[in-house]
C-alpha cells in the first residue's frame, strides 16, 4: 500500500516514531504489539498487519502513534467526572493534564458546576458558573501536549441547567475577558476620529479572531432529555432547574427556541452538537453500574450523617442550613476511616420509591433501591441487591484517653487514626516527627481547626501531666434482619470527593461514642467515571466492488471479526496515567469500533447522500456491523472470559434483542438467553468517531460526513494557538 502525498505528510506529521519510518514499517510495529499477547502471536499479528496496511481497518491515533514505544497509553478517550466543588474541579483539571501528557482526550459533563451568580456560602461571593471552568481546561489542553496532539476535549451541559445559553452560544459570542478586549480597543480608536471607520474594520477582524479562538480544544454538546424534545413537539415551555444556591426565580424557556437556537449556533461555527441521554440510556448494556449520563442514589431526610464537628445531624438538616460540612469517611481502596468536606447536601428527588432496611443494631435506613453501601468484607453492594443475614461495613469512634479515636482494620490488622489528627492533616498535610498537635482548650473532643496548635513533645507534655483515661470499645457487625418496600418518600444526597462515602450513624451507638454504617454513591457522577474508549475504524470505501457496483459484505464480516479481536487486545495491553481509568477501563472493555469512508461509498454507488437508498444502506451496514461485533464478542468471551463486571441476570438486554434478533434483516435464529449465559467480551462494541486524521490517512472522507466540498485547502496546525504548520490542497478523487 502506497500512500499518496497527502497521506504520507498526515502519516510523517502525526503518526510515524522517526523520520525514516514508513507505513509499512508502522503497520509492521502496530501488528505485532497488539498481537504480543496472543498464543498464536504469527497468526494474528499477520491478520492485524494486513487489514491495517491495505487500510481496511486503521486503529485509534494513539494506538498507530504509541504502540511498540515507551508510551503506555493506547486510548484516544476518556471521562473524567466533575462535581460542585473546588476540590473536585481541581481535582478533574490535574488528572486531565496527566491524560492530556500522554496522548489522550477527556470529556466531561458540567452540569453539576453550580450556574453564574449562585451564592458562595464559604466566601459569601458569587459563583463564576460552569464557562469560567470550561476556559480553564480549555488554556490547560493549550499549553500540555504529547507530540503534535494537543489536548482534545468535549465539554456537555445538560438542557435544563441554568447557564445553557450562555453554554450555546459560547462559541460564537464574545466571552466577558474578549469584551473587555473590544471594548478597550474600541475606547483607543475612539481618538483617532478621522480615521475611526477605517480602523474600525481592524477590530471586526479582531473581534473574529478572539471568537474564533474561544474553546478551541473543545467540542461542545447540549444533553438533551426526552422531556425537553416533548416540549418541543407540543410547542410548551421548559423549565430550567437551579440549584439552592440560586435565590433568583426559577427560568423558563420556550422549548423550540432553545432547539432552534442550539441549531443557528451550529451552523455558525459547528457547535454546540447534541447528546441525547435518554436514548442512550436505553441501550446501556449495565444500567447496574450506573446511567450514563448521570446517577442520583439517594437516602431520606431522617437519616442521620456522623459530622465531626457536630456528630450526627439529619440530611434534612444539613440540606436546610446549606453549607458544606466537614463528615466522617471511609476509603474503598486503603480500607481506612478518613475525613472529608461533604459538598452541597441537598434534596434530589421527590415522592421517589424507597426500600427500607432494618439492622440488628436498631438502625433503620431508607433509601433508594440503587442507593449503595459497602460489605463487611468491603464489596459495593446496591441496597436493592441486599438480603437478610448479610453484614454491612461498621464504623466506630471511641474515646481513647480522652480523644477521639476512629477504629481500623486492614489485612487484619488495627490501624485506628485519632479524628483530631484527621482533621488537620487533611486541610495542613502531614504533621511533621516530633510534634503533637494540641487542643487549646483542652477538650480533645473538640476537634475544630480553630482549636488545634502544633507543640514539641516536650511543650505538650508539661500542659497534660494528669493521668489519662481510656475507653475500650466493643467491635460489633450491622446485620441486615428485615428488608421491606418504604412509602414514595423525598430523598436527599451530598457530594464527598475522592472516598465518595459517607457515615450513617446508630441512633444509639452500640460500640464507642459513636457508630454507624458505610453508605456509598454520593453525588451525581457525570457518565461513566473513568472509563475510557478504544477507537479503530472501517474504511467503508475499500469494500466497493467496481464490476458490480455492489458492496463486498463477505470480506465486510471478516474485517470486522478481526478488528474487534484487535481493539479488545487493545484494551489489554494499554495502560493510562490514572488507575481508576484502568480499572473501569479494564472491568468493560467498551469498544469504538467506526466507519469512515461513507460519502466515498455512496458516491461510487451512485447515491446521493440524502437519498432514500442512502438511508436504508446506512441501517443495513450499521446493523451489519454491529452484528458481526456482537457476535465476536461473544466468540471472545468464551475463549478468554465476559468483562469484569459482566452479571447476565441483571445486563439490560433491549439492545441485544434490537440487533442480534432484527426482524427487518435475515432471520439468524438466536436463542437470546443461551448468547446472554456465553457472556460478552465488551459492554459495548461501535461508535461513531470522527476519524478527522485517519481519514486523510486514508484518503477517504471522515466518519459519516458529507463531502464538505469538491475542492478545498486544510491547514494543519500543531502547538499553541492552533498554529497552521503546513496545508493540503484537498481534491475529491471520486467526483
Amino acid at each position: 500500500m502506497i500512500l499518496n502525498d497527502k497521506s504520507l505528510k498526515i502519516f510523517k506529521s502525526k503518526y510515524a516514531i522517526h523520520p525514516e519510518e514508513s507505513w509499512l514499517d508502522a503497520s509492521v510495529r502496530v501488528a505485532n504489539h497488539i498481537a504480543s499477547i496472543e498464543d498464536d502471536y504469527n497468526t494474528w499479528a499477520n491478520k492485524f498487519f494486513d487489514i491495517i496496511y491495505e487500510q481496511y481497518f486503521i486503529p485509534g491515533g494513539r494506538i498507530l502513534a504509541n504502540s511498540g514505544t515507551n508510551i503506555y497509553n493506547l486510548m484516544n478517550c476518556f471521562v473524567l467526572p466533575i462535581e460542585d466543588s473546588r476540590e473536585s474541579i481541581y481535582g478533574t483539571l490535574k488528572d486531565a493534564a496527566e491524560v492530556f501528557a500522554h496522548g489522550g482526550g477527556v470529556g466531561y459533563n458540567f452540569s453539576n458546576v453550580r450556574e453564574e451568580g449562585a451564592t458562595i456560602k464559604s466566601t459569601g461571593g458569587e459563583a463564576s458558573g460552569p464557562l469560567s471552568f470550561m476556559s480553564l481546561f480549555d488554556q490547560t489542553g493549550e499549553v500540555i501536549q504529547q507530540a503534535s496532539r494537543r489536548g482534545a476535549q468535549m465539554g456537555i451541559l445538560n438542557i435544563d441547567h441554568p447557564d445553557i445559553e450562555k453554554f450555546i452560544k459560547f462559541k460564537s459570542d464574545l466571552n466577558k475577558r474578549n469584551k473587555r478586549i473590544i471594548s478597550e480597543f474600541d475606547k483607543t480608536l475612539s481618538t483617532y476620529t478621522v480615521f475611526f471607520n477605517q480602523l474600525r474594520l481592524y477590530g471586526e477582524m479582531l473581534e473574529k479572531v478572539l471568537k474564533d479562538d474561544q474553546l478551541t480544544h473543545f467540542n461542545i454538546s447540549v444533553g438533551l432529555t426526552d422531556d425537553f424534545m416533548k416540549a418541543v413537539e407540543s410547542n410548551s415551555y421548559f423549565n430550567l432547574v437551579p440549584s439552592k444556591y440560586f435565590n433568583k426565580e426559577k427560568p423558563t424557556l420556550l422549548a423550540r427556541n432553545l432547539l432552534n437556537l442550539i441549531a443557528e449556533k451550529a451552523w455558525e461555527s459547528g457547535d454546540p452538537g447534541v447528546f441525547f441521554i435518554d436514548r442512550v440510556n436505553r441501550d446501556n448494556m449495565v444500567p447496574y453500574m450506573g446511567k450514563l449520563e448521570s446517577t442520583n442514589p439517594c437516602v431520606t431526610g431522617d437519616t442521620k450523617i456522623l459530622t465531626v464537628y457536630d456528630g450526627p445531624k439529619t440530611f434534612k438538616e444539613l440540606a436546610d442550613e446549606g453549607d458544606d460540612v466537614l463528615v466522617y469517611t471511609w476509603n474503598p481502596e486503603t480500607k481506612l476511616p478518613e475525613v472529608s468536606i461533604m459538598f452541597n447536601p441537598r434534596l434530589t428527588r421527590k415522592n421517589v420509591p424507597t426500600l427500607k432496611i432494618e439492622f440488628d443494631s436498631g438502625l433503620v435506613v431508607k433509601c433508594t433501591l440503587d442507593h449503595s453501601f459497602y460489605s463487611f468484607r468491603g464489596e459495593k453492594i446496591k441496597a436493592e441487591d441486599l438480603i437478610v443475614g448479610q453484614s454491612i461495613r461498621a464504623y466506630s469512634i471511641s474515646d481513647h484517653r480522652g480523644h477521639l479515636r476512629i477504629h481500623g482494620w486492614t489485612d487484619g490488622k488495627a490501624q485506628h487514626k485519632y479524628v483530631a489528627r484527621m482533621v488537620w492533616e487533611y486541610f495542613n498535610g502531614p504533621i511533621e516527627e516530633g510534634i503533637v498537635l494540641h487542643h487549646k482548650d483542652l477538650n480533645k473532643k473538640n476537634n475544630r481547626l480553630e482549636n488545634f496548635e502544633l507543640l514539641r513533645n516536650d511543650e505538650h507534655s508539661q500542659i497534660h501531666y494528669n493521668e489519662r483515661r481510656s475507653k475500650g470499645f466493643i467491635f460489633q457487625n450491622h446485620k441486615v434482619v428485615k428488608i421491606t418496600n418504604g412509602e414514595l418518600e423525598d430523598v436527599y444526597n451530598g457530594t464527598v470527593d475522592k472516598t465518595h462515602t459517607y457515615i450513617i450513624a446508630d441512633d444509639v451507638p452500640i460500640s464507642g461514642i459513636y457508630s454507624g454504617i458505610i453508605s456509598a454513591n454520593c453525588g451525581e457522577v457525570p457518565l461513566l467515571p473513568y472509563e475510557s474508549c478504544c477507537l479503530g475504524s472501517i474504511n467503508l470505501h475499500k469494500f466497493y466492488l467496481e464490476y458490480n457496483n455492489s458492496i463486498n459484505f463477505e470480506l465486510l464480516e471478516q474485517v470486522v471479526r478481526t478488528a474487534v479481536r484487535f481493539l479488545d487486545n487493545v484494551q489489554t495491553i494499554s495502560n493510562a496515567p490514572l488507575e481508576n481509568i484502568n480499572t473501569m477501563s479494564k472491568g468493560l472493555r467498551r469498544l469504538g469500533l467506526g466507519v469512515m469512508g461513507w460519502a466515498d461509498l455512496l458516491a461510487e454507488l451512485g447515491f446521493p447522500y440524502d437519498s432514500t437508498e442512502a438511508f436504508n444502506l446506512a441501517n443495513y451496514l450499521s446493523w451489519f456491523i454491529t452484528y458481526f461485533a456482537l457476535l465476536e464478542s461473544v466468540n471472545l468471551s468464551i475463549e478468554k472470559g465476559s468483562f469484569d463486571f459482566y452479571d447476565w441476570n441483571k445486563i439490560n438486554t433491549s439492545f441485544l434483542e434490537k440487533v442480534l434478533n432484527d426482524k427487518k434483516f435475515p432471520p439468524k435464529n438466536l436463542d437470546l438467553n443461551e448468547v446472554i449465559k456465553l457472556g460478552f467480551r465488551n459492554v459495548a462494541v461501535t461508535s461513531i468517531a470522527p476519524t478527522g486524521t485517519i481519514s486523510l490517512l486514508a484518503n477517504v472522507n471522515s466518519g459519516i460526513e458529507p463531502f464538505f466540498a469538491l475542492a478545498y485547502r486544510r491547514n494543519i496546525t500543531e502547538g499553541i494557538g492552533n498554529v497552521a504548520k503546513d496545508y493540503l490542497i484537498e481534491v475529491n478523487p471520486i467526483l
